[in-house]
């Protein structure tokens, strides 16, 4: 990982641990009330690690509502992501990071997870592209939820996608 991505995961990390789960809960609110959430039948979330935004209260309200919750399955060998269903059941997956057990599954909404963001809503990642293939080819909406400490000004890279929206505690880009 890159100094500038440690950088930012330092100044993510030095968010107090109970404004961040306020912070979270904020953002997951947000996006439960948009209507692209309420138009999906299946949402992919992802299991936040560390200091990730937390968006165990949307996939609690999308499960109870019905609706297919689908979290990343990582391929390290081509560096891809695969959305699967969620069913409450996790195993160990790539980077010790959590991953469902279900089959694969087309996403209505895509929420991302990332280290920073910027105006033209581009985002910075963990820098593997995991996420960038996804959206590349996905015809999904795509949504990103992080801090609003989280804003930077960068120049996105040729192959970065915009979101549709960016969600923080304090407002919609």
């Amino acid at each position: 990982m890159d100094e500038n991505r440690k950088r930012l995961i330092a100044a993510r990390n030095a968010i107090e641990p109970a404004e961040r789960a306020l912070f979270s809960k904020n953002i997951c609110c947000a996006i439960i009330n948009s209507s692209e959430y309420k138009a999906a039948g299946s949402v992919m979330c992802y299991y936040a690690v560390g200091s990730e935004a937390d968006l165990s209260v949307l996939i609690a309200h999308a499960m109870q509502s019905g609706k297919r919750v689908l979290l990343p399955r990582c391929n390290t060998a081509d560096t891809t992501i695969t959305p699967c269903v969620f069913d409450g059941r996790l195993v160990p997956g790539a980077y010790g990071i959590p991953e469902p057990v279900g089959e694969a599954a087309e996403p209505d909404l895509i929420v991302c997870p990332m280290l920073a963001f910027n105006g033209q809503r581009f985002r910075i990642g963990y820098g593997a592209g995991y996420y960038d293939r996804l959206l590349a080819g996905s015809r999904a909406v795509f949504f990103g939820a992080a801090f609003a400490q989280q804003y930077r000004e960068f120049e996105p890279k040729p192959h970065d996608a915009a979101l549709h929206r960016i969600y923080t505690q304090e407002e919609i880009f």
